[in-house]
């Protein structure tokens, strides 16, 4: 899964937080089960202890402390929706995510589409343990079913030596994994290494996150704009909020 490569590396670093530690604190990790079940091009959340093939279990971290990945977001069920939705956009695409937290978009795309590969990254270390323990809990094997799991932190010296080892992908989704601007430059650096020249970005973030103007100007220095004629949101008045975004390479 690609554990022997990863480097030391805390999402709170970037954020700035205190790293003193609490000794009072305890060490156990509070976590929920979640069930997920995928019908009629939704993802839906399903009764405890569901379990059929198609059925989805993620672990997620009841009340997370230093990383945002250890919770299920909104955004990525939203994005697994319009993937559900629009399968066109991911079959026998070479597909990454970025920021994947637990890993439910990736895991959706393994059991209900059909990606030429798939790419599940996360710079956080307890992220991507609790990710990888998601993935083989759905029945997935990296290696086994063009799917992987490696450690991937943004930037563009990082963005090379991924791409050198995996190659250029057609299909790049982040989704609700934006929350400071000094992370911005750092984000379009790597989709600009690694996306194909006719490649999609699928971005997906609340009114609360970083300020989109500021992401669509920063893409466009790298050469990339916002479609908004091809975005899509959810029917919903509550979820609207939530729109997935789509980014193209300047022609």
């Amino acid at each position: 899964m690609g554990d022997g490569d990863d480097s030391e590396w805390r999402e709170y670093n970037i954020h700035g937080e205190n790293e003193q530690v609490d000794i009072f604190a305890s060490t156990e990790v509070d976590y929920d089960t979640l069930y997920y079940t995928c019908r009629d091009g939704r993802l839906q959340q399903a009764n405890e202890g569901a379990s059929d093939d198609d059925s989805i279990v993620v672990r997620s971290e009841t009340n997370w402390h230093k990383s945002t990945g250890m919770s299920v977001c909104r955004g990525s069920e939203l994005l697994c929706s319009y993937l559900l939705k629009h399968p066109y956009v991911i079959n026998n695409k070479r597909t990454l995510e970025l920021g994947c937290g637990t890993g439910l978009v990736g895991i959706v795309i393994m059991k209900h589409l059909n990606p030429a590969s798939m790419l599940l990254t996360d710079g956080d270390l307890e992220v991507l343990k609790n990710m990888r323990h998601n993935v083989q809990e759905n029945g997935l094997k990296p290696d086994e079913n063009h799917l992987a799991c490696p450690q991937l932190i943004w930037g563009k010296k990082s963005a090379q030596k991924f791409k050198d080892k995996n190659g250029a992908q057609d299909v790049i989704m982040a989704a609700d994994c934006l929350y400071i601007p000094q992370s911005i430059t750092n984000l379009w650096e790597l989709v600009d290494q690694v996306l194909t020249n006719t490649g999609v970005f699928l971005y997906v973030a609340g009114e609360t996150q970083c300020d989109f103007d500021r992401v669509v100007k920063s893409g466009l220095e790298f050469g990339f704009v916002h479609c908004p004629g091809e975005n899509w949101a959810d029917d919903s008045e509550e979820n609207k909020q939530y729109p997935v975004r789509l980014f193209r390479r300047k022609i």
